[in-house]
């Protein structure tokens, strides 16, 4: 089934209004952080880009051939973009000259499309426009050996930033577990999922692209709506999360602190173990005694202040003594004090998760699960009997 020109101009229209929104709600923001900088360059491109589209399928540009050249090239920046706002996360001091390279291809690559201009005349610019105008139009688009490489490299570019993005998120992810007890507003599953659905687009226009060696009478408008569809409908998911997370939760700082301590570990590590297993009791101690879990918003860094222990030398005893990370280790204390109230009261099961630290339900779900290996409905059934 064709989806009409007319839905993918609709979808379009909305995706301008919806992005613009973000923007004005991102600017209007008081904290200006990098994160917040690179998603409205991100927000602003797609803009454009929806613009040009809809110009294209609604206007004749003649006189403006340009955008015939520009078009497929704007797709260069998309990953370096992601690869920049993923960067972001582990940094509160993030340093933009470390960026600067990955833009240097992006200069040659706009003078290819200005360099038509300068070697082609007007009037001859024009008849190319129309002519490529009128090809998509009635579904008689083909593409050419330039063309199929130029797509072949910004789909293979983008899916190396995408790669470069995910290991970012990755490390991001495992720092918050070593910083954070409670996760549901700051692991970033959203970006996770658009990563994810993005390398699925990456593979659409080399479908267009295979097809159309293969069979020039397939649907090319269709899968070009469909393509359109799809990223409009990204933008304004990123667009969505973006106006409502809060980032640079971590410091670049903390991972090199912190990997510099385990060197030092090591380099001493019969002097300070007995160190450690001291810090280990006192640590124990005040977690039985005044049950810090309690606060949903518990940090490594919190924890530290109350018991009087460096961050990195309190990371270093939940990671060696109790073979674990802060996350997982201020969940099963949590996870205890659930099943004493399991057993003892008949309070509903949300209100003791709640007590308890627990601030989301489906972590409280996972996090049950995998330290008594059944459902809490199940665990309270069983001790019933």
């Amino acid at each position: 089934m064709t989806i009409p020109k007319e839905f993918a101009d609709a979808v379009l229209l909305l995706g301008i209004g919806a992005v613009l929104f973000s923007i004005l709600i991102l600017s209007s923001k008081k904290e200006s952080s990098s994160s917040n900088r690179v998603a409205l360059v991100i927000l602003l491109f797609g803009c454009i880009r929806f613009i040009g589209i809809l110009m294209r399928s609604t206007v004749h540009l003649h006189g403006i051939p340009v955008y015939l050249f520009f078009d497929i090239k704007l797709f260069f920046v998309d990953g370096i973009l992601i690869y920049w706002f993923s960067s972001t996360l582990l940094d509160k001091n993030f340093n933009w000259r470390f960026m600067w390279p990955h833009l240097l291809p992006i200069p040659f690559i706009m003078i290819t499309a200005v360099y038509p201009l300068f070697t082609i005349p007007l009037h001859e610019l024009n008849k190319l426009y129309f002519s490529h105008a009128f090809a998509q139009e009635s579904n008689a688009y083909e593409t050419n050996y330039i063309q199929n490489t130029l797509i072949s490299i910004i789909v293979f570019h983008n899916g190396f930033y995408l790669f470069l993005s995910f290991k970012k998120l990755k490390q991001y992810r495992s720092v918050i577990k070593n910083q954070f007890s409670s996760l549901s507003k700051i692991n970033l599953n959203w970006l996770l999922k658009l990563l994810i659905t993005w390398f699925c687009l990456l593979w659409i226009p080399l479908a267009i692209m295979s097809f159309s060696l293969i069979d020039h009478s397939f649907d090319y408008l269709g899968i070009r709506n469909l393509f359109v569809i799809c990223i409009v409908s990204i933008t304004i998911y990123f667009g969505y999360h973006a106006t409502l997370q809060k980032y640079q939760l971590v410091e670049s700082g903390d991972i090199k602190n912190n990997n510099k301590a385990k060197k030092s570990f090591k380099e001493n590590e019969e002097e300070q173990l007995e160190g450690l297993a001291s810090t280990f009791r006192v640590l124990e101690s005040y977690m039985t005694e005044y049950k810090p879990f309690l606060d949903p918003e518990l940090s490594l860094g919190e924890l530290a202040k109350r018991v009087n222990i460096k961050p990195h030398l309190l990371s270093m005893v939940i990671n060696r003594k109790f073979e674990s990370n802060f996350f997982d280790f201020i969940n099963q204390y949590r996870i205890k004090e659930v099943c004493k109230e399991l057993k003892s009261t008949s309070d509903p099961i949300m209100i003791i998760a709640y007590r308890c630290g627990f601030n989301s339900k489906s972590t409280f779900n996972a996090v049950f699960k995998k330290f008594t290996n059944m459902t809490p409905t199940a665990f309270r059934k069983q001790k019933s009997h």
